[in-house]
Parts: structure tokens; C-alpha cells; sequence
């Protein structure tokens, strides 16, 4: 019986080193990440830069993409429906945890589709006017807005610049 008991052990990890061997390292194969956001952003210079020394370290080519429009939903749409292998990333900023509360319907669930890696930088939004203008705080700015909205334009919702606005014309608490 003690023969058995040795040769299925030895069977056993056989099998388990043969598997071993087998298994490619990750990656095998180059790697695309999608970036929702036309070519020159900070979302894209962070990603390029990022995938080059990612690339050095595996050895293995990362594939930078850019697919702006609807707000990142087209990007993000493609990463969802992609096979879940780690093969197809995506570089997302505020904005793609904002688009379920600005879009009714979306083809993906952003919170369940989704999983974070990391968190790469972080980028405050800064009102600025020139020097001599006449506005000198978020508020008398926004009271401008109103009287002349005309003469006033934002970028599309969906941009975290334009969803953080609304603070700037608040009183603090």
C-alpha cells in the first residue's frame, strides 16, 4: 500500500510541475490600455509615460490607445466588453466614477464592471483669470455667468472641471 501512496505523490507532482512549466508569465502578449481622452491630455502623457517603463520592466509591449467621446463611455464600453484577462486596461479619471450620475443609461455598470489597480496621480482644478480682471473669486464669477450667459461657455458635462464647477460658486460651509 505504501507503494501506491508514493507513486500517486510522485503522479501528483509530476502533473503539478508539468503545469508550471506550461504556464506562461504574465504578460505573453502585449498589453493595451485605452485612454477615453484625445492624444495630449494629462491622462494621455500619463499613460504613455507610465507604459514605457511598465514595458521595460516586463519586456513586453503596451499598446496606448486613444478613444475619446461620450464622456469616456466609448472606451469604457470597449474595456467592459473585453475578455477579462488583464490584456486590455483602461486610464480613467474622475469623470468615469461621475458618468452614472450624468448619464441615464449606460451599457455598462461603472462600480460592477470595473476594478481599480491603483491610484496614479491626482490633479486639483484651479479657476484662474488674468491678473487685472475684475473677478477675483469663484462667486462674483459665477453672478457674471447668470447676468450674461451668452458670453459664457463650458466644456461638456461629463469633464471633472465642469462637475467640480458648481463648488466654486458656493459659499464655504
Amino acid at each position: 500500500m505504501a507503494g501506491w501512496v508514493w507513486r500517486t505523490a510522485i503522479a501528483a507532482a509530476a502533473i503539478f510541475v508539468a503545469g508550471l512549466a506550461s504556464a506562461q508569465p504574465f504578460p505573453a502578449k502585449a498589453v493595451h490600455i485605452l485612454v477615453p481622452y484625445p492624444p495630449g491630455g494629462g491622462v494621455d502623457v500619463l499613460t504613455r509615460t507610465l507604459a514605457e517603463a511598465v514595458s521595460k520592466s516586463w519586456t513586453q509591449s503596451i499598446v496606448v490607445e486613444n478613444r475619446p467621446g461620450a464622456g469616456g463611455v466609448i472606451a469604457s464600453q470597449a474595456i467592459a466588453t473585453s475578455a477579462p484577462d488583464g490584456y486590455n486596461l483602461i486610464m480613467v479619471a474622475s469623470g468615469h466614477a461621475t458618468n452614472p450620475f450624468l448619464y441615464p443609461k449606460l451599457p455598462y455598470d461603472t462600480f460592477k464592471d470595473f476594478s481599480p489597480i491603483s491610484l496614479l496621480a491626482s490633479s486639483p482644478n484651479v479657476l484662474l483669470v488674468r491678473a487685472d480682471s475684475p473677478f477675483t473669486s469663484g462667486s462674483a464669477s459665477s453672478v457674471r455667468s447668470r447676468s450674461a450667459p451668452r458670453r459664457t461657455s463650458s466644456p461638456p458635462r461629463s469633464r471633472p472641471t465642469t462637475t467640480s464647477g458648481g463648488r466654486s460658486s458656493r459659499p464655504p460651509a
